[in-house]
């Protein structure tokens, strides 16, 4: 939750002070192919995995996605079945 003003972290939280930086939001895409990267084999590939398999290869490109600033995307084309994926 954002406040105004300065507020005393309580309860073992710690205070991080940004006062000189610039701090953005989460970016956010709404074109992107997480589920679907490409390979040479990425045809024949989808009738060979299920759908968990295809979550599972997604989740390095979501944290890829994620440390370039993106906390939202919309995979295009995806199956659905990466929506546990959106918890990042």
């Amino acid at each position: 939750m954002v406040e105004v003003g300065y507020l005393v972290p309580g309860d073992g939280r710690i205070a991080i002070d940004l006062k000189n930086r610039t701090v953005t939001p989460g970016l956010t895409n709404m074109y992107v192919h997480i589920q679907s990267q490409s390979s040479k084999d990425n045809y024949s590939k989808s009738f060979r995995t299920n759908e968990t398999d295809v979550v599972l290869a997604a989740i390095p490109y979501t944290e890829v996605t994620l440390m370039a600033g993106f906390t939202t995307v919309l995979d295009v084309g995806g199956n659905g079945a990466n929506i546990l994926l959106k918890s990042y």
